[in-house]
């Protein structure tokens, strides 16, 4: 065999094992585990990382404005962006200016108007023992519902337990912490 033909040889016989290397690697990935628990592992169907139901958003802006709603965004600017708002649920020119700096940071359309998306990178998760004006927006909202809560921008007990009744009354998840759902249902005033 000529110098030329056993390179060839040797260039067709690596290529064929790193293709036979990765065909056994794709195999072995789709193989059935061995053990019976990994075969119901590998058997559960996979969860989306994004909730595949979108939450419902309002839209708020200078010419729908809901009081409850604009203080809650002044509340929530306030604390993202130290904005200084009155929240006062007036949408005037300092509260449209507020958002649409908000939005300019966020890389969102500079609508000056709160949707959807704007709402999603608004809200703040909180839980028992946070301080702030995310916490004043919580504690509104929850007055608007019924409860009697002074809007210290404090979660202490009394907050955390009209928070768990709250989630309870409307059935989902009861527990301290308002994330997305609950400020959706609550920036949507259900009760």
């Amino acid at each position: 065999m000529s110098s030329f033909s056993r390179k060839a040889a040797l260039g067709v016989a690596a290529a064929l094992t790193a293709a036979c290397a990765a065909s056994m690697s794709a195999g072995v990935a789709s193989a059935a585990p061995a053990t019976p628990a990994a075969r119901a592992a590998h058997a559960l169907p996979a969860v989306p990382a994004v909730n595949p139901v979108p939450l419902p958003w309002p839209v708020v802006g200078p010419g729908n404005p809901v009081a409850y709603r604009v203080r809650d965004i002044q509340y929530l600017l306030n604390d993202r962006i130290n904005a200084h708002l009155v929240p006062d649920g007036m949408y005037g020119p300092l509260t449209k200016a507020a958002v649409e700096k908000f939005q300019g940071i966020w890389d969102l359309p500079v609508t000056g108007v709160v949707g959807p998306e704007t709402w999603q990178r608004l809200i703040i998760q909180i839980t028992y023992g946070n301080i702030g004006g995310a916490v004043q927006a919580l504690q509104q909202n929850l007055n608007v519902l019924g409860y009697s809560l002074a809007v210290d921008g404090s979660y202490g007990n009394e907050t955390r337990a009209a928070v768990q009744n709250y989630q309870g009354r409307v059935q989902i998840p009861t527990d301290d912490i308002v994330g997305p759902v609950t400020w959706s249902y609550l920036v949507n005033g259900r009760s």
